[in-house]
């Protein structure tokens, strides 16, 4: 673990990042979001993601990332020139991690630590922290349980796949962190 993680560099991330975040974000919902109990099918993340992998999909988020709405910022974790992971977060009336995956093959390697810890350098520490997960993403619950995370009783919005099954979330947060 402590050489790859030596050798894990995070910054922002900037438009030619476009197509390997998106690339990171699908790998990571393939291998975590299928599910037996709640009927969510591999197919329902293809479909999920068709736009998004399109050239036009990459474009958007090229340009997305070039020109960031105000407040927003998403980070990478390269090994080499290789994006292994992701952290989109959002700075409004509170801290919001919008999006934060790791590649399969790289989790349990310190490298989700490693991005969180770099992304409070981006965030208002004066603030509470939420980030959403799927009910059944045990392991990224255990992670933010260990970051001090809890769960909310807040009622999520329904998001529903192209199939019309929802896909369940919860809302977690933490306090703000002291200086």
């Amino acid at each position: 673990m402590d050489l790859v993680f030596k050798n894990v560099l995070v910054s922002r991330a900037d438009s030619g990042d476009a197509a390997a975040i998106i690339s990171v974000y699908y790998e990571t919902s393939l291998a975590t979001y299928p599910n037996a109990k709640y009927g969510i099918t591999r197919q329902d993340i293809v479909e999920r993601f068709e736009d998004d992998l399109s050239p036009n999909g990459i474009l958007k988020m090229s340009m997305k990332l070039a020109n960031p709405p105000k407040g927003e910022l998403v980070l990478v974790a390269k090994i080499g020139d290789e994006v292994v992971a992701c952290c989109w977060c959002i700075q409004a009336a509170v801290n919001k991690i919008a999006a934060f995956y790791v590649s399969p093959e790289r989790q349990r390697q310190g490298i989700g630590t490693k991005l969180w810890t770099e992304s409070l350098s981006y965030m208002d520490m004066g603030k509470q922290f939420f980030v959403e997960i799927a009910v059944y993403n045990i392991p990224a619950r255990s992670f933010y349980e260990r970051l001090g995370f809890v769960k909310t009783e807040r009622h999520l919005p329904e998001f529903r796949f192209k199939s019309g099954r929802i896909f369940p979330r919860i809302e977690m947060k933490r306090g703000p962190i002291p200086a």
